[in-house]
């Protein structure tokens, strides 16, 4: 059986270069459906640290949600240097959470986190939240303007 996921990549250490390396390990192990644009982000609860580069990318996969996570996305990102630490807004080489598993939210920051709803919202405009019935994209465009994040329309992958 076929699934499809939707995966939030972030890096601020060397973002560009992080980003393109996980897509490039990404795309060897399945296909890739989308990819969003590149959106600069600020850090969670850290003033002076870097910008974030996020980006969302849609994926098909004949792996369950646990295995993918595990045994693929975790592996990427310790191929590319990832060290987690006490502190989850720390700076990171790359980051990659699985967002939506078969139409199934497996982080509920999709709805509120802007790093998270905004390139997401790219990929499934038309996804809606499961109480208030509204679209991805219209909660998109309601979290923009308050936040400092911005396409980067020159970075693509």
């Amino acid at each position: 059986m076929t699934h499809k996921a939707i995966l939030l990549l972030g890096s601020n250490i060397d973002p560009a270069e992080n980003i393109r390396q996980a897509i490039k390990l990404i795309r060897e192990a399945f296909p890739i459906e989308g990819i969003s644009s590149t959106w600069e982000t600020v850090a969670i609860g850290r003033v002076d640290d870097p910008m974030f580069l996020n980006i969302a990318v849609a994926i098909t996969t004949i792996m369950d949600a646990p295995t993918l996570k595990e045994s693929s996305l975790t592996q990427i990102e310790k191929k590319l240097g990832r060290i987690r630490t006490d502190d989850n807004n720390s700076p990171r080489t790359i980051d990659i959470d699985l967002i939506i598993f078969d139409d199934q939210v497996m982080d509920p920051g999709l709805w509120a986190k802007v790093y998270v709803t905004i390139p997401v919202s790219e990929l499934m405009p038309e996804f809606c939240h499961p109480i208030t019935g509204m679209k991805l994209e219209e909660i998109a465009r309601r979290l923009l303007p308050g936040s400092q994040a911005k396409i980067i329309p020159d970075l693509t992958f």
